[in-house]
């Protein structure tokens, strides 16, 4: 079976950064604060807002999530009722899968919206509903994910990624033929993500089991995670975008192990075990990598290099927690090729006898 692997998160820098207006304020005021008073002026302010502005930027992008959260926060304390602090802070939020924390500072961006409708747009909005709909989308709530995803698209179709919000929950609830169109919609386009939208594509054309979530900070949004069947029987599709990614980001093993099974599960033998072994070349190999590998071996009748395989996987420290999906796939492969005799001891294999 496929192996697990990260999806999209939301990285820092994704979004649309809102732009603060306050009524009656001039940005040129913060060049020059001044008072009479010791209370401070909407100048003071506003210069204070851009230095917390500033060092939270800084902390961001020093990886220090605590200190730019405190930034933003600040900026809040000084204007409460402006979206900008919240939505910097709810991305902050995203990135560390605060879902919930995340929803509660999007909402309030969101209700502050009309504050700075004017200079912010509809790009800012769709921005923040893409945002809170990821949230969403990390909880299990697919349908709320959907309606926000819906209603950023309507505001700003071309916004990068949106469409690719809306397939990964359309996806969770196994709404394949929606989650395909926005995908089609998203390579044809080019939006950027263009790998992720490959990938998501060729698990709807292959169907999905069960969907999780999890930030990729090499790639920005590669594919969801998840153990994936097939449910719609277009396994050829599915592995063709799959070698798209694979042409896009080779690196990986779990792109190299999904592409192999697709090939199996399409009746591509001889193309499913040379794209798992090239996949085993690289680093972050696992034991469901061998004991796929081992199916392949086993289905084209090759008993020596079947059970080499099986028996290289149980060395690997994942193999306890894979042992039982490979146990379910001999077990379909034995339904469907009971005399396979290879199939038969490879049971043993797993198990650890010989």
């Amino acid at each position: 079976m496929p192996s697990p692997k990260p999806s999209a998160g939301i990285q820092p820098g994704f979004f649309l950064l809102l732009i603060l207006i306050v009524a009656g304020g001039a940005f040129a005021g913060f060049r020059k604060p001044h008072h009479t008073d010791d209370a401070p002026t909407t100048g003071d302010r506003l210069a204070q807002l851009q230095m917390h502005r500033i060092c939270g930027d800084r902390d961001l992008d020093a990886g220090d999530f605590a200190g730019a959260d405190q930034e933003y926060s600040a900026m809040i304390d000084l204007f409460p009722d402006q979206p900008e602090g919240y939505g910097l802070r709810a991305s902050i939020q995203n990135t560390l899968e605060h879902s919930s924390k995340a929803i509660d500072d999007d909402t309030k961006a969101l209700d502050r919206m009309p504050a700075c409708a004017t200079a912010c747009g509809p790009n800012a909005t769709a921005a923040l509903l893409i945002d809170r709909a990821k949230s969403y989308q990390r909880m299990g709530k697919s349908v709320p994910a959907i309606q926000d995803a819906s209603a950023a698209i309507r505001l700003s179709p071309e916004l990068p990624g949106v469409h690719l919000v809306r397939a990964e929950a359309e996806l969770a609830l196994k709404q394949f033929q929606p989650a395909l169109a926005d995908c089609n919609w998203a390579i044809s386009h080019h939006e950027n993500g263009q790998v992720y939208a490959y990938t998501i594509r060729g698990l709807t054309e292959y169907g999905v089991r069960h969907v999780s979530h999890m930030a990729d900070s090499e790639t920005s949004a590669h594919s969801i995670r998840g153990a994936i069947e097939g449910q719609m029987g277009q396994y050829a599709a599915a592995a063709d975008d799959c070698a798209l990614v694979i042409a896009q980001h080779p690196n990986h093993a779990e792109y190299w192990n999904d592409c192999a099974w697709y090939q199996f599960k399409a009746g591509r033998l001889t193309a499913a075990i040379a794209t798992a072994r090239d996949g085993l070349a690289l680093p972050d190999v696992s034991a469901m990598e061998y004991f796929n590998l081992g199916l392949y071996y086993a289905d084209a009748g090759d008993e020596a290099n079947s059970q080499n395989a099986y028996e290289t996987g149980l060395k690997y420290p994942d193999a306890a927690t894979s042992a039982a999906g490979a146990r379910d796939d001999i077990a379909t492969e034995l339904k469907a090729h009971p005399a396979n005799p290879i199939l038969h001891k490879a049971q043993n294999w797993l198990a650890g006898k010989p």
